[in-house]
C-alpha cells in the first residue's frame, strides 16, 4: 500500500489533470472516506473540482487508474509549484 499524504498539496504530472495541483481530505466517516481536491493553483482559488472515494483502498486504486504521478512536498513549507 502506498502511503498517500492527507492535507498535503501535491502536483499532479499524468493523466487529464497533469499539471493541477490535488489535496486529499479525509472525512469523518467510520471508516473515514476522502475527497480529492484538485485545482489549477496551489492556493486552490481557480479551477477547483473534486472527487470522492470510501475508503483508502479505494483511493490508492483512484489514483492508479488515473495514471497521476504526484510529487509532494518534502514538508509544509516547501513550495511545488
Amino acid at each position: 500500500m502506498v502511503v498517500i499524504p492527507i492535507g498535503r498539496v501535491g502536483k499532479i504530472s499524468g493523466g487529464e489533470e497533469d499539471g493541477r495541483f490535488v489535496r486529499i481530505e479525509e472525512l469523518p466517516d467510520h471508516p473515514p472516506s476522502y475527497l480529492i481536491l484538485l485545482a489549477q493553483g496551489p492556493d486552490f482559488t481557480d479551477g477547483c473540482g473534486d472527487y470522492w472515494v470510501k475508503d483508502s483502498e479505494d483511493l490508492e486504486e483512484f489514483i492508479n487508474e488515473a495514471r497521476w504521478h504526484i510529487t509532494w512536498p518534502l514538508s509544509d513549507s516547501q513550495n511545488i509549484e
